[in-house]
């Protein structure tokens, strides 16, 4: 189980949960790294990949990270079935 598999769980003010939250900022992110701009300091393509449990170069995580998100408006991450 991933990390965001258990932030998943984890209700937050403002978001469903933590791992929704953390799924939005880090796409956001991640397109910003795909145009070549670094997010932050701290910013680490390997922390996105243990994060979410992903594997890739820059440009596959960030798709799979917009699959995510798209899954997420879907419903698909309905936090009565965790």
């Amino acid at each position: 189980m991933t990390q965001f598999e258990k932030d998943l769980r984890k209700p937050m003010a403002g978001a469903k949960s933590l791992g929704i939250y953390n799924l939005l900022i880090t796409k956001r992110d991640m397109h910003l790294y795909c145009v070549g701009v670094k997010p932050n300091k701290a910013f680490k393509i390997s922390n996105v990949k243990k994060y979410f449990g992903i594997k890739g170069n820059k440009f596959n995580i960030d798709t799979q990270l917009r699959r995510m998100a798209n899954r997420e408006l879907l419903g698909e991450y309905d936090l009565t079935n965790l």
